[in-house]
């Protein structure tokens, strides 16, 4: 413990008696000549006003990877933990709409560090229980 307050101790010093250096300004010579021969003048123009682009409203939310641990390893973990809902069983509409989300088979079964788009909740107010 006191080796580490040395430590800060010297580096605190050092910092503080570094040399300030001085900045001069030097007069520049330097002018600027337009050669391109051309007396016409130029047109400035303005760029066009883009309009922003809308989110993509079935874009994924993110990414539930499931694995081992308590409350990561079945469809009723990421549905309380993800989404707040209570699923009956592996049956539910909601399930079948992450599968189609991802383009899962109706018989997919989670494992351990296999990972699933999330899609918003959204398209859960669609599906019935």
């Amino acid at each position: 413990m006191i080796c580490l307050i040395i430590i800060i101790v010297l580096i605190a010093k050092s910092c503080s008696s570094s040399k300030k250096t001085e900045v001069t300004d030097i007069p520049s010579d330097t002018s600027v000549t337009d050669i391109s021969g051309s007396t016409e003048s130029t047109t400035e123009t303005t760029p066009e006003a883009t309009e922003p682009t809308e989110p993509d409203p079935n874009a994924p939310i993110g990414i539930y990877t499931f694995s081992d641990q308590i409350g990561a390893r079945t469809w009723w973990d990421l549905f309380k933990n993800v989404y707040g809902l209570e699923i009956d069983n592996e049956k539910d509409s909601r399930v079948t709409t992450i599968l189609t989300y991802n383009g899962l088979d109706s018989s997919y079964t989670p494992k351990a560090g296999e990972s699933v788009k999330l899609p918003p909740a959204t398209m859960f107010a669609q599906t019935a229980v």
